[in-house]
C-alpha cells in the first residue's frame, strides 16, 4: 500500500513537471521559438541549446549541411532499427 502511494506521488510529480514543460514549449512556440524556455533546466539536455535554431542561425553553410546530413543519417538509422524490431514483434 505504501509503495502504491509513493508510486502515485511520483507519477503526480512527473505529471506536474510534464505540464510545466508543455507550458514552456507552448510559450516558446507563441514567441516564435525564442524565449526563456530554451534555457530551462527542466528541458532535455538542460544546457539551453536548440539544435534547430543552431542550424538556422549558423553563418557557415558547409557545417550546416554536414550537420543536417548527420542528423538525417541518425534519424534514418533509428527508423530502420525501429522498423526491424517492430516486424519481429508482430
Amino acid at each position: 500500500m505504501i509503495a502504491l502511494r509513493e508510486h502515485l506521488e511520483s507519477l503526480s510529480a512527473q505529471r506536474k513537471a510534464d505540464e510545466m514543460f508543455i507550458g514552456e514549449l507552448q510559450e516558446q512556440i507563441s514567441t516564435g521559438g525564442h524565449g526563456a524556455g530554451n534555457k530551462s533546466p527542466s528541458s532535455p539536455g538542460g544546457a539551453g541549446f536548440n539544435l534547430d535554431e543552431e542550424l538556422e542561425n549558423a553563418k557557415d553553410v558547409a557545417p550546416n549541411l554536414s550537420l543536417e546530413i548527420s542528423r538525417l543519417k541518425a534519424e534514418n538509422q533509428l527508423l530502420r532499427s525501429s522498423m526491424g524490431s517492430g516486424s519481429e514483434n508482430s
